[in-house]
């Protein structure tokens, strides 16, 4: 049979015109953050708490899991955060409140917002501009329970003490300890005392001393 040349040339220019546009389709490894490849030549986010990176490759976005969402498209952080809380460090698994003079009307913020220069909020936690009051010393700072004030913020009571109305801490009675942050003097508990050593016993006094003979 003889081929024409100007069927072979058509042939090669469609072999050549599919190769271009298989080169020119992205795949996964080039689309941006928070996407991936649409299969038909472009990008499309990731499903909502799918996440994926444009630097981890061929790879389509993966599920967070139960429990975690995204902002970016990049990060999993845990969905628990409401308004007046974030997650300053993606490694946290724990929300923390917003600091005093600062807030967040978002779920699941990264960051609180500053409240305007020259105002302040009366507590951590504030969800709204609005809770932001002129920082002129009028303020009343409402501290939480396990916490007390320390000039313009609140901080958690020491060790060996606890707070329940959030203004002071108690000290714990002798011979107690408790965490830092207690909130009531439930939380103080006699230390556990070191155990004895083999061959004695702890007496009423809580002392250890040597067992008595035929005893052990």
């Amino acid at each position: 049979a003889v081929v024409s040349t100007q069927s072979t040339g058509r042939c090669a220019m469609m072999r050549a015109l599919c190769l271009l546009l298989i080169l020119l389709s992205p795949v996964s490894g080039s689309c941006p953050d928070g996407t991936q490849s649409d299969g038909a030549g472009g990008c499309k986010d990731c499903p909502a708490d799918y996440v994926r990176g444009a630097d981890w490759g061929d790879v389509d976005c993966f599920y967070c899991g139960d429990g975690f969402t995204t902002h970016d498209g990049v990060t999993c952080i845990p969905e628990a955060c409401g308004p007046g809380e974030h997650l300053p460090d993606p490694d946290l698994t724990e929300c923390e409140p917003c600091p005093i003079g600062q807030y967040t009307k978002e779920s699941n913020a990264y960051f609180c917002q500053a409240c305007p220069e020259g105002m302040t909020t009366a507590s951590t936690g504030s969800s709204s501009e609005d809770d932001c009051i002129p920082d002129d010393g009028s303020a009343v700072v409402t501290c939480e329970a396990g916490q007390e004030l320390s000039g313009t913020s609140c901080v958690d009571c020491p060790e060996n003490s606890y707070g329940l109305d959030g203004k002071t801490c108690t000290s714990c009675p002798d011979g107690s300890t408790s965490p830092s942050g207690s909130t009531s003097a439930d939380d103080c508990v006699e230390p556990t005392p070191e155990p004895c050593a083999e061959g004695e016993g702890r007496g009423t006094d809580g002392v250890c001393s040597t067992c008595p003979a035929n005893t052990y």
